[in-house]
Protein backbone atom coordinates (compact mmCIF):
# COMPACT_ATOMS: atom_id res chain seq x y z
CA UNK A 1 0.00 0.00 0.00
CA UNK A 2 1.30 3.70 -0.79
CA UNK A 3 1.00 6.62 0.95
CA UNK A 4 -1.88 7.75 -0.63
CA UNK A 5 -3.82 4.43 0.05
CA UNK A 6 -3.54 2.90 -3.16
CA UNK A 7 -2.97 -0.95 -2.86
CA UNK A 8 -1.75 -3.32 -5.54
CA UNK A 9 -1.90 -7.32 -5.16
CA UNK A 10 0.76 -9.47 -6.76
CA UNK A 11 0.90 -13.19 -7.20
CA UNK A 12 4.16 -15.17 -7.49
CA UNK A 13 6.26 -18.18 -5.97
CA UNK A 14 9.15 -17.34 -3.81
CA UNK A 15 11.93 -16.39 -4.24
CA UNK A 16 10.51 -12.85 -6.01
CA UNK A 17 11.47 -9.14 -6.28
CA UNK A 18 8.96 -6.25 -6.96
CA UNK A 19 10.77 -3.43 -8.08
CA UNK A 20 8.03 -1.11 -6.35
CA UNK A 21 9.64 1.87 -8.02
CA UNK A 22 8.56 0.63 -11.75
CA UNK A 23 4.76 0.86 -10.19
CA UNK A 24 4.84 4.22 -9.87
CA UNK A 25 4.56 4.27 -5.93
CA UNK A 26 6.09 4.21 -3.02
CA UNK A 27 5.73 1.39 -0.64
CA UNK A 28 4.98 2.29 2.91
CA UNK A 29 3.50 -1.70 3.53
CA UNK A 30 3.86 -4.93 2.51
CA UNK A 31 2.19 -7.77 3.59
CA UNK A 32 2.48 -11.58 2.24
CA UNK A 33 0.70 -14.69 3.54
CA UNK A 34 2.20 -18.12 3.51
CA UNK A 35 0.26 -20.61 0.96
CA UNK A 36 -2.00 -23.25 2.42
CA UNK A 37 0.82 -26.27 3.10
CA UNK A 38 3.56 -24.61 2.27
CA UNK A 39 6.50 -25.72 4.07
CA UNK A 40 9.55 -23.45 5.20
CA UNK A 41 10.07 -19.80 6.07
CA UNK A 42 8.44 -16.42 4.16
CA UNK A 43 10.26 -13.73 4.27
CA UNK A 44 9.16 -9.81 3.07
CA UNK A 45 11.55 -7.15 3.04
CA UNK A 46 11.72 -3.56 1.76
CA UNK A 47 14.81 -2.10 0.58
CA UNK A 48 15.50 1.93 -0.27
CA UNK A 49 18.75 2.63 -1.83
CA UNK A 50 19.99 -0.97 -1.70
CA UNK A 51 19.75 -0.51 2.34
CA UNK A 52 17.15 -2.60 3.85
CA UNK A 53 14.58 -0.52 5.92
CA UNK A 54 12.53 -3.10 7.26
CA UNK A 55 11.64 -6.63 7.50
CA UNK A 56 9.82 -9.61 8.64
CA UNK A 57 9.59 -13.50 8.09
CA UNK A 58 6.83 -16.14 9.67
CA UNK A 59 7.42 -20.32 9.76
CA UNK A 60 3.72 -21.09 10.59
CA UNK A 61 1.25 -22.78 7.92
CA UNK A 62 -0.78 -20.08 7.18
CA UNK A 63 1.13 -17.11 8.81
CA UNK A 64 1.39 -13.22 7.19
CA UNK A 65 4.82 -12.08 7.34
CA UNK A 66 4.43 -7.57 7.44
CA UNK A 67 6.80 -4.94 6.52
CA UNK A 68 6.71 -1.07 7.02
CA UNK A 69 8.80 1.73 6.38
CA UNK A 70 8.40 4.59 6.87
CA UNK A 71 8.01 2.87 10.40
Amino acid sequence: MDGNGQQRTIDGRTPMKIPLKDMGFGATSFNSCQKSGAQGTLRVAIYVGGDQKASNETSAQYGIADANYPQ
